[in-house]
């Protein structure tokens, strides 16, 4: 039964860009029901000639790539909230350690 889901699935992405409807239904399995990309392994568009990496050699803007429902926004957004707070700390030393010479000179 895995086996065949797997095949069946593998046929869908074979077929994303050829069915609006596919695709949206490809693209909500992604992104808001499984929360993966492929059906075991984001590599598993280079089956789909559009996100191959062959397909640059014909001008495609999506090859080598994935889907958008691959990316995981929420994944991104801590990122950036993270990096936010590290810069954040860092520029706060900078200022303490600026204020602590400034009145160390003073004195």
């Amino acid at each position: 039964m895995k086996n065949e889901s797997e095949k069946q699935l593998m046929i869908m992405i074979q077929s994303y860009r050829d069915d609006p409807d596919l695709q949206n239904l490809i693209d909500w399995i992604q992104r808001d029901w499984l929360h993966c990309c492929g059906i075991n392994h984001y590599r598993n568009w280079e089956s789909n000639i559009y996100f191959n990496c062959s397909s640059k050699l014909v001008g495609s803007v999506e090859a080598c790539g994935v889907p958008a429902s691959c990316c995981r926004a929420d994944y991104f957004h801590v990122k950036l909230r993270m990096k936010y707070f590290q810069i954040k700390s860092v520029v706060f030393r900078i200022i303490n350690s600026v204020d602590t010479e400034h009145s160390s000179l003073q004195q």
